[in-house]
């Protein structure tokens, strides 16, 4: 037997549509195109009903998992620990802006940077994974959402693939507003069954 994991990325909001940085548990919410994709989205996770349905505790994450509740009538629970990594005092700036900071570290540099006020990349994937293992532990041979973010979906990688840090730096492993992301988790690990994809959307 083994549980099936889906990984959506909430709805797009203002900041998003600005190519801006949310700020740690940014009280924004979704812009009408971010409620019109998470409809779209439920549409698509009826398919794979029954499943269960965890959200980040950040009110983009929420207001996207209400949608799919509603639509669905199914609960939901938020879950520690599955928020946007902490930017400290990079918060709310362009990710342009970020990614020219990161881009003249070495990658184990990068991932033990901590900006002023916030956390590192290796910090935020220990509380990521901590928070995936407690979710998979009780759910097992169940198919679960989780309503996350972009850069949650993007740090995974490396642990949900098996692979390398780089894993999480390649372009294909940015992930859109209301896109799906499937992973198989049984005995051998996790196996990659969709990845961003948001054909539902168009």
């Amino acid at each position: 037997m083994s549980e099936r994991i889906i990984l959506v990325r909430h709805g797009e909001t203002s900041v998003n549509a600005n190519d801006k940085t949310h700020f740690y548990e940014d009280p924004e919410v979704l812009n009408a195109k971010g409620a019109e994709q998470m409809k779209k989205t439920a549409l698509i996770l009826g398919r794979v009903l029954p499943f269960v349905l965890y959200c980040s505790g950040e009110e983009r994450a929420k207001q996207s998992a209400e949608i799919i509740s509603q639509e669905l009538k199914v609960p939901f629970k938020t879950i520690e620990g599955m928020q946007e990594r902490n930017w400290g005092e990079l918060s709310g700036k362009p990710w342009s802006e970020i990614k020219t900071i990161l881009d003249q570290m070495s990658l184990e540099k990068r991932r033990k940077f901590v900006p002023t006020g916030g956390e590192s990349w290796e910090q935020f994937e220990e509380r990521l994974i901590k928070s995936l293992d407690f979710i998979l532990e009780r759910n097992q041979n169940k198919t679960t959402v989780i309503i996350t973010h972009g850069g949650v979906i993007t740090v995974l990688m490396p642990y949900l693939l098996n692979g390398s840090e780089e894993e999480a730096l390649k372009p294909n492993h940015m992930f859109d507003n209301g896109s799906v992301t499937i992973f198989e988790h049984g005995e051998s690990g996790f196996t990659q069954i969709l990845l961003n994809d948001t054909s539902h959307l168009l």
